[in-house]
């Protein structure tokens, strides 16, 4: 996980979650993994506009490995004094725009990751 370009790194060890040599609650985890695997999109982005470049830097980045490697990367835009979260994901081919809660909730349970 990537929050505001700090990299925080979980990994899995005997069976437990471990951030920083500290293990991580299961449920705080469950929470996270429940929260990025349920997500829904307010809208879709048509890809012809070019919205995320290489230059962005991201708000939160997600990288989760395992069988299959997958990605969020979560872009936060302000447009007429509106703050938008714009969405690439290795599952769609399509940008999205995700509603502000949804990412606020993800960053309440990285920090409570993090503790």
């Amino acid at each position: 996980i990537k929050l505001q370009n700090k990299l925080i790194q979980i990994k899995k060890s005997n069976n437990k979650w471990i951030y920083n040599n500290k293990n991580i609650k299961e449920k705080i985890l469950d929470e996270f993994l429940d929260e990025i695997n349920n997500l829904q999109c307010e809208s879709y982005i048509d890809n012809s506009k070019d919205i995320i470049s290489q230059n962005n830097k991201y708000y939160i980045e997600i990288f989760v490995r395992g069988n299959k490697d997958y990605t969020l990367k979560l872009l936060k835009k302000k447009e007429d004094n509106e703050v938008k979260y714009i969405g690439k994901s290795s599952l769609v081919s399509d940008k999205f725009i995700l509603p502000s809660y949804k990412v606020e909730r993800i960053n309440q349970l990285i920090k409570k990751i993090v503790g």
